[in-house]
C-alpha cells in the first residue's frame, strides 16, 4: 500500500505563479502591435 503524500506550495512558489499569471493578464490586455518581449522586460523592470 503506497503513501498518500501532500504537497503544499511553498511562498516562493506562490508568488511566482501570481506574478506570472499578473503578467499574462498583462499580455492579453496588450494593444495588437506591441511586442510581449518589450512588454515582460519593462514587467520585471517594475
Amino acid at each position: 500500500m503506497s503513501r498518500l503524500s501532500i504537497i503544499t506550495k511553498d511562498k516562493a512558489q506562490a508568488t511566482v505563479e501570481v506574478l506570472y499569471k499578473d503578467l499574462e493578464r498583462h499580455i492579453v490586455a496588450s494593444p495588437p502591435g506591441l511586442c510581449p518581449i518589450d512588454l515582460a522586460s519593462s514587467f520585471l523592470k517594475m
